[in-house]
């Protein structure tokens, strides 16, 4: 399997960018580092980890799958209104990952890095739709996030 994804990054550009569209608090992964936007409107500058930002009410989650590395391959930051990181010790929660064939899979988010929440996702090849749920001071914030999957993203690329 991992000579399966090594090829695959190898036929990938550096920067892949996830297919769909946004819907209210809906928001497009970004997968790997690269320049995108806020889910409601565009922020004068980049996000800070190269991920997607997207807009919880008075915080920013900023949403980072980076299919280039095995460990901590997603990543979630809660961003104050200035963009800078939450302490994690202050936050928990968690990430349910819906794949196109059924399977839903539940991780909890370790908090052990003092800038992000991370968990290590088995699947990050195939179509998904991810639930992410950040606890802060006894607040839930929720979104919904789509991701095309490589497959499909390859697909699109070698038809144009």
């Amino acid at each position: 399997m991992r000579q399966l994804y090594t090829f695959i990054f190898l036929c990938l550009t550096s920067q892949l960018f996830a297919q769909g569209h946004s819907h209210g608090n809906e928001s497009s992964l970004a997968q790997t580092a690269g320049s995108m936007h806020k889910a409601h409107g565009k922020h004068s500058i980049e996000p800070p980890h190269g991920g997607e930002l997207i807009n919880v009410g008075k915080y920013d989650l900023e949403v980072v799958l980076n299919v280039m590395v095995e460990k901590e391959n997603f990543s979630v930051y809660l961003l104050k209104p200035n963009l800078k990181p939450i302490e994690t010790t202050l936050l928990s929660g968690k990430a349910v990952f819906r794949y196109k064939a059924g399977e839903e899979i539940t991780y909890e988010f370790k908090n052990d890095n003092p800038e992000k929440l991370y968990c290590n996702v088995q699947d990050i090849v195939n179509e998904f739709v991810v639930v992410i749920s950040v606890k802060y001071k006894g607040k839930e914030y929720t979104t919904v996030c789509e991701y095309a999957g490589i497959m499909g993203h390859l697909k699109s690329k070698q038809s144009k």
